[in-house]
């Protein structure tokens, strides 16, 4: 018997859902990366093509979710609950659906204008990506990684408050300005979209921390 195959013997079956955690952890981080440049440029060229790259991305996050639910199905010995997990992996896929739905808007609606609170909410929801994927690959050793996964599920939480935050400055902006009501719905679509980004960010960090709770 080979090396490989005695690894394939005694390395745990659950083993394999790693490498989907790892991608799906880079695939949100390459998403939310995107977001930022999108938010930073009124060319509407290169809007376009960071537009079809999140696409591409999303798309990416669609496979990985179907991948990860199908392994989930065929394990008997998982270290962790389940539908926990199932849920996790769902609720990240909702993430890049609403950073796909912000690019297709910021499209759809031909925003010219670099809105500092666009760029603002997309950092935040960067950086809060970044520390989702840092959770996901928690996952490999959760039993010795409990305390930094509540670390970074705080990291989290200090995030999605500094959201709120920033969110109603961008409201009480676009009343100040006095524009015209069409231009306001729009950039108002386009913030009501990001807090909802921020609401299943949140969603994942509070799944994450039920995880790292039940593992004995």
């Amino acid at each position: 018997m080979t090396r490989e195959n005695l690894r394939s013997v005694f390395t745990p079956k659950y083993y394999s859902l790693f490498p989907l955690f790892d991608g799906n952890g880079k695939n949100l981080v390459e998403a939310a990366e995107q977001l930022m440049l999108l938010m930073k440029t009124n060319d509407p060229v290169n809007q376009e093509e960071i537009a079809r790259q999140i696409g591409g991305l999303e798309k990416n996050s669609d496979i990985i979710l179907k991948d990860t639910n199908a392994r989930l199905n065929r394990l008997f010995i998982l270290p962790f609950d389940r539908e926990d997990i199932s849920k996790l992996v769902n609720k990240i896929d909702d993430v890049l659906e609403y950073i796909n739905n912000m690019a297709r808007m910021m499209k759809l609606y031909k925003i010219t204008e670099v809105y500092s609170v666009y760029n603002e909410l997309a950092e935040i929801v960067y950086l809060a990506s970044k520390e989702i994927s840092i959770c996901l690959n928690h996952l490999k050793d959760i039993n010795n990684n409990k305390n930094l996964i509540i670390k970074n599920c705080g990291n989290i939480r200090d995030l999605v408050k500094r959201a709120d935050e920033v969110f109603y400055t961008g409201i009480l902006n676009l009343f100040i300005k006095k524009e015209d009501a069409v231009s306001m719905t729009k950039k108002k679509d386009i913030l009501d979209t990001y807090m909802k980004c921020i609401q299943e960010v949140n969603n994942v960090a509070e799944i994450m921390r039920t995880i790292q709770i039940k593992v004995a």
